[in-house]
């Protein structure tokens, strides 16, 4: 039976979020599965679950003791294979498979957004540039989401090789066969006090300084302007301190803007709203768009790397330089006013997000998986 083991920092946000559907595709084909991170949350479906004392952040402690813990567990369970993810857990596998892969262990590392890219700020350059250029020679094979990392650990990382994957891979028939009839629509716009005829934008993501919601209030507030009647949802946990709130209520919005906090009913959400906004500064890749536009949404986002791996500015998408709220604005209004743009884009982005389905990058990886070792 050949063996791999799954490495990250936690379970709860990273394993079950990312990993569940390749761990299971894996096993179905014979292989024994272990994971091995901090384990904030059970793993029923893999073989093994191994807690490690490591942390999110590498610099808080735990990184020591989980190195040589790992290192037991490789040499006991002789894996074939061994899949790094996260800061933490690509610095945590990397060092404690070194010794093994003269035995024939392979190092897969799946970067989910390296840290130093083009636009980048000097602290996130100084912050990731060591550490990847330091552990790219125990990498066996380094795997990118997107066309600029990928061009960015050619041009600066030596490992033994760099392939490239459409995302980590979404589940897009949970969005498209979420159906919602015209009376649950009503319905649940009316659990928030929203009316039928309301503009309703969405926006789903943890609330802090990267994902920039502050952009959006600005923009929302212009929009406000035109359509008094618009509704903007924010859906994610609020880790700002509540500075967010504080600047709606500044810009006179209290009644416009929701904040919803962390939902399970996303995809509900999603039908429920008329256009997907998304203002982050730096993203690995745009699943949350993927997922809206699964839903039939379209979408106004902010230029990074992560959303122009998905939008085609103009074609299947709009996308506004960071921090340009008034042209935001401006293809909101402009979406709103224009039924047959609306058709348009969204029948674009049904077919073009094609590539992104689970089922197709979980092909990907086990294609790369199969080569390399």
């Amino acid at each position: 039976m050949r063996r791999l083991i799954i490495v990250a920092n936690v379970s709860k946000e990273h394993i079950r979020k990312f990993h569940i559907p390749f761990i299971l595709r894996m096993r179905e084909e014979g292989w024994q599965v272990d994971v091995a991170c901090r384990m904030d949350a059970p793993i029923p479906e893999c073989d093994h679950a191994y807690d490690l004392p490591c942390n999110r952040n590498p610099f808080r402690g735990g990184l020591y003791k989980s190195i040589i813990l790992l290192r037991k567990i490789i040499k006991e369970n002789q894996y074939n294979a061994v899949i790094c993810n996260t800061i933490t857990g690509s610095i945590v596998a990397r060092l404690a498979a070194e010794p093994f892969r003269k035995k024939g262990l392979k190092v897969l590392y799946v970067n989910h957004g390296l840290h130093f890219f083009k636009g980048a700020s000097i602290s996130r350059w100084i912050m990731g540039y060591p550490i990847e250029k330091a552990l790219a020679p125990l990498t066996d094979v380094m795997i990118t989401i997107n066309s600029s990392d990928y061009h960015m650990a050619k041009k600066y990382l030596k490992t033994g090789a760099i392939e490239k994957i459409h995302g980590i891979g979404v589940n897009l028939d949970r969005f498209r066969s979420c159906k919602v009839t015209t009376a649950d629509k009503e319905r649940l716009r009316n659990l928030f006090g929203i009316g039928t005829q309301d503009l309703v934008l969405t926006y789903v993501a943890e609330i802090n300084d990267n994902k920039n919601q502050a952009m959006l209030i600005e923009a929302f507030s212009i929009v406000r302007q035109a359509i008094p009647n618009a509704k903007l949802l924010l859906i994610g946990p609020e880790h700002d301190g509540g500075s967010l709130r504080s600047f709606a209520l500044t810009c006179g919005l209290s009644e416009g803007v929701f904040f919803l906090g962390w939902r399970d009913d996303v995809p509900k959400l999603l039908k429920i709203s008329d256009i997907y906004v998304a203002s982050s500064k730096s993203e690995g890749l745009g699943i949350n768009l993927i997922e809206a536009m699964a839903c039939g949404l379209p979408v106004v986002a902010s230029k990074n790397r992560g959303h122009e791996e998905v939008i085609c500015n103009g074609k299947n998408g709009f996308l506004v330089e960071l921090g340009d709220f008034e042209k935001m604005a401006a293809y909101i209004l402009q979406i709103a006013g224009d039924s047959d743009l609306k058709r348009s884009i969204t029948q674009q982005a049904q077919r073009d997000i094609e590539k992104f389905d689970i089922n197709y990058v979980l092909n990907e990886i086990r294609q790369i998986l199969c080569a390399y070792i």
